[in-house]
């Protein structure tokens, strides 16, 4: 595993990836689709940095060594993904076909004003922050989270897999509709995220993702509006907030 970390930190350097996030970009708050992503905040940035961690991984000491069975799959150009590998493929060889798709801007919503009163629509905010799926074969396989810092967009991490697996499917569904916008919204401090779901002046309803659907008791198929969910992430933040401090 030390191995495999040396591998991410090394990509993360190559793609010049920092940790620190900086202004918001303007009108940043939405979902961009495969057939527009290219035009979107951090695409560019985004491909780049899949590609060094891509070369960083092909190239890393975790592949090196290892197991006799792991050096005989190296001798038949498979490459085994090491313990821990953040995105969902088990030869990372296939990384050279990977591509960035959709992304979506990740948008907070800060546990004061949600205590305060605030709806999630209106209480929803841009952080700085873009995530990009990685698609190998058509398929999601992890995110790329990217942030803007004094020196351009850069990658903050790989990771994702589920999620990524999760918001592809409501984005086949509702991508593209004509009148509807969909947007990343999180509570972190309630430990849920959901997609919004907007269409023409119609109230927002809200597709809860996993953690949601976790720390809500939510079904999957449920589509509440923002007043629906709003009594529950209040509690839940108002019972994590009492734990950690």
């Amino acid at each position: 595993m030390k191995s495999f970390r040396c591998i991410l930190v090394a990509a993360t350097l190559a793609s010049g990836s920092v940790f620190a996030q900086s202004a918001v970009p303007a009108g940043a708050s939405g979902f961009a689709l495969a057939g527009h992503a290219a035009r979107a905040p951090a695409h560019a940035a985004a491909v780049r940095a899949l590609r060094a961690f891509a070369e960083q991984v092909d190239h890393g000491p975790a592949l090196a060594r290892g197991t006799a069975r792991t050096m005989n799959r190296l001798a038949r150009g498979k490459q085994a993904a090491p313990p821990g590998f953040p995105l969902a493929i088990r030869d990372v060889a296939v990384l050279k076909q990977a591509t960035i798709g959709w992304g979506f801007a990740v948008n907070d919503v800060r546990p004061a004003s949600l205590l305060d009163g605030a709806d999630l629509e209106a209480g929803a905010r841009p952080t700085g922050q873009w995530r990009y799926v990685i698609m190998v074969h058509g398929k999601p396989v992890g995110l790329v989270t990217m942030a803007e810092t004094d020196g351009g967009w850069q990658a903050v991490s790989f990771g994702g897999a589920g999620l990524s697996a999760d918001i592809d499917g409501l984005v086949r569904r509702y991508g593209g509709q004509p009148g509807l916008r969909m947007r990343y919204v999180r509570v972190p401090q309630a430990s849920a995220d959901f997609i919004e779901i907007k269409r023409d002046a119609a109230p927002a309803r809200y597709v809860p993702l996993q953690a949601a659907r976790a720390s809500l008791h939510l079904e999957a198929s449920s589509r509440p509006a923002g007043a629906e969910l709003v009594p529950g992430l209040r509690e839940a933040v108002r019972q994590n907030m009492a734990i950690t401090h």
